[in-house]
Parts: C-alpha cells; sequence; structure tokens
C-alpha cells in the first residue's frame, strides 16, 4: 500500500484554450494528441503534412487514418455545441469529401448527440461520424492529461439492419410485375375474368301499383271499387 495518494482533478479546459481561438484546432492537430484521440477512436491517426486547404476554416483541420489511408475532418470547439455548428461540420465535410467526421467538444448536447448517431443510421457504410468530448485531468501538480470521450460512433448492427432492408426492397421491386407504356399489366394471368353481361339474369324491378290497375303475368285488368 502506498503511503500517500494523489488527488485527482478535473481541470477548467477554458484556463488552457481560448474560447474562439485557433491554438485550440492547432493543439489538435499534434501527432501526440491525435494519437490519443485515434486511440479513443480505435483507429490511428496522423496529421496531414500538407498546408491546410483553403476554405477549411480555423475550427477544423484534416487528418489521415493510417490504415485506410482515408481522410477524417475533425471539427474541435470549445463550449457546448450548437446547430449552427452541426451544420458547418455537415457542409466542410461535404465539401471535402471525407470518410470520418470528428466532432470534438466540451460537451456535446444530447440532441447533437442524437443527430450524430441519425447521420450514422442514415448515411452510406463510408461516411462515419464521431462525436467526442474532451476532458483535462491532473494528478496533484503533474502536467495536464487531456481525456477524449467517445459519446457517438457508427452502430456497425444498425447499419446492417438498414442494409438488409435495401436488399429486401430491392428484390421486391424486381419481383413486382412489369408495365407496358400504357401502364397495363403485361401478363395478362394477373387480369380478372370479365363478367359475362349477357348470361347475368338480373331482376326485373316491377312498377308500382296505381289505384284502380293491378299487374299480374303481363295480363291487365281493371277493378272496379264500390
Amino acid at each position: 500500500m502506498p503511503k500517500t495518494w494523489g488527488h485527482l482533478q478535473k481541470l477548467d479546459i477554458k484556463s488552457f484554450f481560448e474560447v474562439g481561438s485557433n491554438p485550440f484546432s492547432a493543439w489538435l492537430a499534434q501527432e501526440e494528441i491525435l494519437g490519443l484521440l485515434g486511440t479513443a477512436l480505435s483507429t490511428p491517426l496522423i496529421p496531414m503534412n500538407n498546408p491546410a486547404p483553403a476554405g477549411i476554416g480555423e475550427d477544423r483541420l484534416l487528418a489521415k487514418q493510417v490504415d485506410q489511408g482515408t481522410l477524417v475532418m475533425i471539427q474541435g470547439q470549445l463550449g457546448e455545441t450548437t446547430h449552427n455548428d452541426l451544420g458547418k461540420l455537415v457542409t466542410f465535410a461535404a465539401g471535402f469529401a471525407v470518410t470520418g467526421i470528428v466532432w470534438v467538444g466540451t460537451f456535446i448536447s444530447e440532441e447533437h448527440r442524437h443527430a450524430l448517431d441519425w447521420l450514422n443510421n442514415m448515411t452510406a457504410s463510408s461516411a462515419c461520424f464521431y462525436g467526442v468530448e474532451l476532458e483535462l485531468w491532473q494528478i496533484d501538480n503533474s502536467a495536464p492529461a487531456p481525456k477524449f470521450n467517445l459519446i457517438c460512433r457508427p452502430n456497425a448492427w444498425a447499419r446492417s439492419l438498414n442494409v438488409e432492408q435495401d436488399i429486401q426492397a430491392s428484390r421486391a421491386s424486381q419481383d413486382e410485375v412489369p408495365l407496358t407504356a400504357t401502364g397495363l399489366i403485361e401478363n395478362k394471368a394477373e387480369l380478372p375474368e370479365p363478367k359475362d353481361h349477357a348470361s347475368a339474369n338480373p331482376a326485373i324491378p316491377q312498377p308500382p301499383e296505381k289505384e284502380g290497375v293491378a299487374v299480374r303475368q303481363n295480363f291487365v285488368y281493371t277493378k272496379s271499387y264500390t
């Protein structure tokens, strides 16, 4: 048993980074920090050697997945996420045609977590959305230790269900009876048998009786009433 124990405390991130400033994304772009982030994502990440492409913005950076060689866009921000941030995330991801989208923040709200899960379930398997919350911890007077908590990731089981549903829908559409240019069914066996109206013998409606006149078997006779 150790004689003394260290005191673990959570640090205020804002005391290390200024909100809305470029140093936060520059800090994320460091090889050591990307390595920690890649560990949380279960995929190794390395920074891009080339300069950041024009138009990507100060809050976003590009990294590369070592095992797949694909591009990953990382959007880092301090403070709570907003709808505007989510819109920028999707817009820039589409513009740079990346396969991995990582949203790093100090707090990702429940509604934005749900949005990321929905995007993972609705998009193709090649596009993956991740939500990561950043924390800084310290033991006594030690150096600050970043901790990335993965809170949103693609659900392989849900995506497999979507693929199965697409396959079943495709098979169902192939089994449908083809239509001609006029929209008629080509398979005449599917058409209902026409009714023979001539053979039908509907009951002939009888006219209502009038006063003093009666109809019996097509003979008309009169009665006198006193």
